[in-house]
């Protein structure tokens, strides 16, 4: 993934693989370079942006005299020190995977965390970043897993958390060598974006309801347990970005 990325339609992204757009305009910016598709499923056109007089994108040194400034969706290089996510809400009832999220002491935190992770042997579950709306979409019949335009999409703010996500990681030197996400598109985009890389596991997606059953929430669990408790390669960590509702089950 380029210095700045644009999230398209599978169809745009393969309509302008390998198209040299150097010059183009883009709002206040011009395109520096290819158009590239990052693989046959992915809806990322990665490409770097240079704005006309000023400030280099990502916070670099500045094309034509800029002293450099944010780059794409605002990010600047050195932001994810200081990023802030607010906490969870929840409203009404809490299941029992709320409850236990909220009851959850954590074990390990701080320099005592980080020199564990940089250790390896850890697998690293993230929820995806934030989307446009919230809602069951995986109860809806008209979505198809395949076109991300009948899901929730990755919002503003949701990209500069994954940015966020794959600076922290770099700049913590947290290794990891596998990526893991469900087949719906704000896991995809959110690992995209964070980590550049991924691969899709039907074992993390939703089953099409939106209350589940106890039968539906054991299912669920034994979906997500192997890749919960498979044992990391040596000296790295296993990320997966899924959902909430796997997670609590």
């Amino acid at each position: 993934v380029g210095d700045a990325d644009l999230l398209v339609s599978p169809e745009l992204a393969a309509a302008l693989q390998n198209t040299d757009l150097t010059g183009a305009d883009v709002g206040d910016a011009r395109v520096d370079g290819f158009v590239s598709l990052v693989d046959d499923t992915l809806p990322v056109v990665s490409f770097n942006l240079r704005t006309e007089g000023g400030e280099g994108s990502k916070g670099g040194e500045g094309s034509e005299g800029g002293e450099g400034g944010e780059g794409a969706n605002g990010w600047s290089p050195g932001d994810s020190a200081d990023f802030v996510t607010p906490p969870p809400t929840y409203e009404g009832e809490l299941t029992s995977g709320e409850q236990a999220n909220q009851a959850f002491v954590d074990l390990l935190e701080g320099q005592a965390l980080l020199d564990d992770l940089q250790e390896g042997g850890y697998v690293i579950y993230i929820r995806h970043a934030q989307t446009e709306r919230d809602f069951a979409d995986q109860a809806d019949p008209s979505l198809d897993i395949e076109d991300f335009s009948t899901q929730r999409v990755v919002s503003e703010f949701g990209v500069q958390q994954s940015l966020a996500i794959g600076e922290g990681f770099e700049l913590s030197h947290i290794p990891y060598d596998t990526v893991i996400t469900s087949q719906y598109g704000r896991a995809i985009e959110t690992a995209a974006i964070a980590f550049g890389q991924y691969h899709k596991d039907p074992a993390l997606n939703f089953l099409p309801f939106e209350d589940y059953t106890p039968e539906q929430i054991q299912e669920m669990r034994d979906n997500v347990t192997p890749l919960l408790t498979d044992v990391p390669n040596a000296g790295t960590n296993t990320v997966i970005v899924g959902h909430d509702d796997i997670f609590e089950a």
